[in-house]
Formats: structure tokens, C-alpha cells, sequence
């Protein structure tokens, strides 16, 4: 009774014609695989060992290995064995024992957890790993030797023997109830056997996409440290993609260093850093030649930020209009650039920037965003004890909205009110809606007089206040102190001035800034309910912070996205919360349920270690631009 057929599905697909090894057995597992064991025996085709595999590098689609590297002295070996005579994109399918009794003694050495055989195939990227015999066989087995009084089976005679049949019927309801267990979160720590499913990769291109990648400054805290390390990640992903890079401080860019390294690409960690290096009209810098690649957070607020800092505008205040440009022209001239790549984690993004024509559909490529390794390290470790029963770990920006110029218009105010309550009212109306319907609904002439349109600056610094600003912060506070239970809040970088604000709420309590890899993962493991309420500039999109946080073993409950369900399916309705009646309701259930907790967060990060990771994100990089 197999628990996850993963691994003989992936063997299905492949084409009759694969050419396929089928290590350790006598009994081929499709017609055409060759057999080898180290006995010659009927059915075998070739006598070998598998420490030294007799055949040429690259010699198989598939290495089929079953029930094998127990019983061989060194599984290391015959790892790289498995590894070396596949074909560049050939699968490695090993099934091995965990929780099984000794077989085959002598020759009976190791088992092997999951992790385990991660280790083994380490230079393989990732199909499929899980379980393939669950808790159900292991205690029918462990119940049948024990009643027998740890018989040998093969040699009891026929009363011990019947009575091992007998009891085995008697024993059957709880093979057959064995699925009825299989999203238990500890499920997987008791199985009889586990399979692992690995691909080779495919052999490097030639430096055929060589980048410019244009790093932060190697000056400044804060947030600036923080993208410093992603950006050494980032730049490693990249180069196992196949590309060649170039790292180009952009407060420190040598246009001849650019110019001789003939790149095909140039990016940066985001859309923000690349926009610090245009001059006023949106041009590169001399020396950046090659295609642009655009990865985007929130394209508009990034471009509206840009066009702010041109005019040394305070975040989130209204500045003079710049009657000298027209902001959607200027915005069409970057992103639209011809042949400019744009990518983004949000498809509300993708709807917003085509419907102003700023760019084309067909530029605009949707991907789940990546979280940073630390995160997926802290998920792979053991569950640590869990001291925080409720925890939001992000920005407000009380502070900030106080001080704008904008908060003393009582026109503004009114309007940035109406707004905020319409998204609290509709979690999951994306703000960029909910701000352009309330803007369109003005009277002509009020929108014209005050520059609340698309080609006028002064819609754009309102944009950063409202949806960037006023409806995060008033959501996150809506819903925070509505939880039913005290929140302890971490972060609060961007805003420090918010810091002392928070404690004002009965029952927020702030606990302090967090280093973005040294901390945070940690305390998102630490958290029994973690609060990710969105940031208002996604739209439909992945929210980084609850990626984080799952990728962490952490357990989160989000606002409802679109995007969500495109990438985990429809069963992530289970942590959306569309009200703050229904956050109470949910943080009270789920802190209650730490199985159920527990088993949401293994189905979700198996997801996230398959499509959230820098690697998937610069490999979609590196195939467009070879495409």
C-alpha cells in the first residue's frame, strides 16, 4: 500500500523509449531497463556492484533503485554512481526503508530519512521526495513479530506461519485505515519507507547570457543591509543558472568595465535599484548595454518613488507639480523599453500596468516570488519550542502618515478615510482598485485641479500615501487589535517613529526590530499564530513575508490573494481570513490545534521548496533570454 505514488508516476512519464538502469534487482521494473545485481542470477542482465557502475558517463534516462542502499557499504558511492552514468536531465528514483526490521542479514547497514537522501543526491535538483510506506504497515508488522514472539518466519514451521497469516487478516483494517492518517502532521516521521525523485541537471550553456547585475551600495544599514545579503544570493543563484555575472555597484558603475564585459542582461535585486541608475528621461547609464530584466515589487509605487526622490519628496507627501513630464510616458519609456523583460510575483500588478499601457502583456512574465535560504534552513530543523502565541512582524507607519503634509488637507484626509475603509470593508479588493474607483468617481474638474490623474506627479506622491502608507497601516492596525488575544509586534524598520505608537493599542505590545535572516525565521518558528496582514501595495500577488514565514515552519494566517490559489491550490482557503471577526475566530481554533497547524505548514512549504526558491527564479531569467 503505497501512501504517495509520486514516484512511480514520475517513472510512468517517461517515454517507452527511456533508457533506464534497474540497480539491485532481478525483476525489471519496465521492459527495457537494464537489471544489474551482484549475483548471477535469472533476470539479470548484468553483474556489477554499484560502487563502480559499468557503463559510460551519461547512460541513462532513469536509474531505478529500490530497496537497495541499505544494503550496500557505501551509499555515498553509489550515490555518485546513480549520479554519474545518468544523462544530463535523467532521473534518479530511489525508494529506501525507515522504519522496517532487519532483512537480508548480513547485508543490512544503514536507513535513511529524507533528509538523509537529500544528502546523497545533493547534486540533483529536486522532483519529488516523501513518504512511500506510512505508520499504518509499520505497526501491523512490529504487532504481527511481537504476538509470534519475534519468530523467523521463514523458518517457524507451519503453527508459527498460520498463526502470522492469522493475524495478519486481523491486523488488515489497520493497513486499510492507513490513509485516513496521511496529512497528520508527524505522519511522516514514522513511516516504513521513504522515496526521493532527482534530476540531473542539464549540462551549462556556454556563457551565452552574461549579466550586469547591479547591487546596493556598500554603504548604509537597515534595509540596505538586508538586500546586500539577498543580493549575494541572488547573484549565486544566477550563476548556477547558467549565466555569467557582473556585480556593479550602481553608486559605483565603470561604464568601461560595463562596456567590455558585452552583457546581454542587465537587472538588479529589484526595479528600485535599477531605477536609481536612469537619468531624468528613464535612459540607462552609458556602458549598461543588454536587455533589461525588470523584477518587479510594486511596479507603480517604485516608479512613483523614483519620481519623488527626482524632486527630493518626502515619503508619502504631496510635492509641487512637475508640469515638465508626463509621469504614464516617462513610466511607458522604462518598463516598455523594447525588448525589456518584466517579471512579477503579483498578477494585479501585470492588470494595473497593462491597463495604463505602460507596458505589454506580452513583456510581462508572472512567477511565485523567492524567499532567502535562511528561511528554508530554519523549516528544515527541528520544530523549536513554540513561546509566542500570537505574532505580526512587518511595518505600520503611524508616524510617518502624522507628519505628511497630506494628513492637514482636509480634502485628502477625507478622501485617504474613505479609501482605507473601503479596503478594511474588502480585504480582498486589491487597494490599486479601490484608490483609481475613488479617484474616477471625483467630479472632471476636481481631478484636474488637484493633478489626480495618471500624467500629472501629483497622483503618483498621493498613490505612496495612500496605498503604500495609510491603507497598510490601517488595515494591519483594523486587524491587529482584533485578534481576541495580545499581538506582539516585531519590525517596524521602515517607520521607526511608529515604534512608541504601537504600544497606544491595548493590545499590541512592541517587542522590536528583527535582523531579516539572523532573527526573523527564528521567530516566525517561535510563533504559534503568526498575523500576515498585506502590505497595500499587493494587489493579487504572494506576499513575501508569509512566505517567509512558512518556508520557516512558521504557521500564518493572510488575507485573501489570488495568487495564493494559483500556486498552493485551493486549499489555502484554510488560513485566509476576510474579516477581523474572522481572524479572532481562526487565531482562537488554530492555537488550540497544533497538529493541524503543524500538517498546513508541511503541505504548503513542500510547494515552496519546489517553486519559491532564487534557483527557479533565475532559471526563468536565464530560459527567456536564451529563448
Amino acid at each position: 500500500r503505497l501512501s504517495d505514488r509520486r514516484y512511480i508516476e514520475l517513472l510512468d512519464e517517461l517515454p517507452d523509449t527511456a533508457a533506464g538502469l534497474d540497480l539491485g534487482s532481478r525483476e525489471r521494473i519496465r521492459p527495457s531497463a537494464i537489471t544489474l545485481d551482484v549475483v548471477d542470477l535469472e533476470g539479470v542482465d548484468v553483474v556489477g556492484d554499484g560502487h563502480d557502475l559499468p557503463f559510460a558517463d551519461g547512460s541513462f534516462d532513469y536509474v531505478w533503485c529500490n530497496a537497495v542502499l541499505e544494503h550496500v557499504r557505501d551509499p555515498r558511492v553509489v550515490a555518485a554512481e546513480i549520479v554519474r552514468t545518468l544523462k544530463p536531465g535523467g532521473l534518479a528514483i530511489v525508494q529506501v526503508p525507515f522504519l522496517e526490521f532487519v532483512h537480508n542479514w548480513p547485508d543490512d547497514y544503514f536507513r535513511f530519512t529524507q533528509n538523509g537522501l537529500r544528502v546523497l543526491f545533493e547534486d540533483l535538483e529536486e522532483v519529488a521526495c516523501g513518504v512511500s510506506a506510512g505508520p499504518g504497515q509499520v505497526l501491523p508488522d512490529v504487532a504481527q513479530y511481537y504476538l509470534t514472539g519475534f519468530a523467523d518466519l521463514e523458518r517457524g514451521g507451519l503453527a508459527i506461519n498460520a498463526l502470522s497469516v492469522a493475524l495478519g487478516v486481523f491486523l488488515l483494517p489497520f493497513r486499510a485505515l492507513a490513509g485516513l492518517i496521511r496529512r497528520r502532521p508527524s505522519y511522516w516521521r514514522w513511516a516504513r519507507a521513504y522515496y526521493y525523485v532527482g534530476r540531473k541537471p542539464a549540462r551549462a550553456r556556454p556563457a551565452v547570457t552574461r549579466s550586469l547585475f547591479l547591487t546596493p551600495s556598500a554603504r548604509g544599514g537597515g534595509f540596505e543591509e538586508v538586500m546586500r545579503v539577498r543580493t549575494q544570493e541572488m547573484t549565486r543563484a544566477f550563476t548556477r543558472a547558467g549565466a555569467d555575472v557582473l556585480p556593479l555597484q550602481i553608486d559605483r558603475i565603470d561604464p568601461g568595465a560595463a562596456r567590455r564585459f558585452e552583457a546581454q542582461l542587465v537587472t538588479a535585486p529589484n526595479l528600485n535599484y535599477l531605477l536609481d541608475t536612469l537619468g531624468a528621461d528613464g535612459s540607462l547609464p552609458a556602458g549598461l548595454t543588454g536587455r533589461p530584466v525588470h523584477l518587479w515589487d510594486d511596479p507603480l509605487g517604485a516608479l512613483a518613488l523614483w519620481l519623488g526622490r527626482r524632486r527630493e519628496l518626502k515619503l508619502g507627501w504631496l510635492g509641487e507639480p512637475d508640469e515638465t513630464v508626463d509621469p504614464v510616458a516617462l513610466f511607458r519609456s522604462i518598463l516598455g523599453r523594447e525588448g525589456a523583460l518584466n517579471l512579477t510575483w503579483d498578477s494585479g500588478h501585470a492588470d494595473a500596468v497593462t491597463s495604463l499601457e505602460i507596458a505589454p502583456a506580452e513583456s510581462i512574465e508572472w512567477y511565485p516570488i523567492a524567499t532567502c535560504e535562511p528561511f528554508l534552513v530554519q523549516g528544515r530543523q527541528p520544530e523549536p519550542e513554540q513561546t509566542i502565541d500570537v505574532s505580526f512582524c512587518g511595518n505600520v507607519y503611524e508616524s510617518a502618515l502624522g507628519e505628511s503634509n497630506l494628513r492637514n488637507d482636509p480634502f485628502f484626509s477625507a478622501l485617504t478615510e474613505q479609501i482605507c475603509a473601503a479596503k478594511i470593508a474588502s480585504p480582498g479588493t486589491p487597494a490599486w482598485t479601490i484608490f483609481s474607483d475613488a479617484i474616477a468617481a471625483l467630479p472632471e474638474e476636481e481631478r484636474q485641479s488637484r493633478g489626480l490623474t495618471p500624467h500629472a506627479t501629483p497622483f503618483w506622491d498621493y498613490y505612496v500615501h495612500v496605498v503604500w502608507m495609510a491603507v497598510t497601516t490601517s488595515m494591519r492596525i483594523h486587524f491587529l487589535t482584533r485578534a481576541g488575544r495580545q499581538v506582539d509586534v516585531f519590525g517596524v524598520f521602515a517607520d521607526p517613529g511608529s515604534a512608541a505608537l504601537v504600544d497606544r493599542h491595548e493590545s499590541l505590545v512592541f517587542r522590536g526590530a528583527l535582523h531579516q535572516f539572523k532573527e526573523l525565521p527564528g521567530a516566525f518558528a517561535a510563533t504559534k499564530v503568526n498575523v500576515c496582514i498585506s502590505n497595500g501595495l499587493i494587489a493579487q500577488g504572494v506576499p513575501s513575508k508569509l512566505i517567509d514565514c512558512l518556508a520557516a515552519g512558521g504557521f500564518a494566517l493572510v488575507d485573501p490573494k489570488d495568487d495564493l490559489v494559483r500556486l498552493f491550490g485551493p486549499e489555502i482557503d484554510r488560513i485566509f481570513v476576510r474579516s477581523a471577526d474572522e481572524l479572532a475566530e481562526k487565531v482562537e481554533y488554530f492555537l488550540q490545534r497544533p497538529d493541524e497547524r503543524r500538517e498546513i505548514v508541511y503541505e504548503l512549504r513542500r510547494t515552496i521548496e519546489r517553486e519559491c526558491t532564487l534557483d527557479r527564479l533565475f532559471q526563468r531569467v536565464v530560459a527567456r533570454a536564451a529563448g
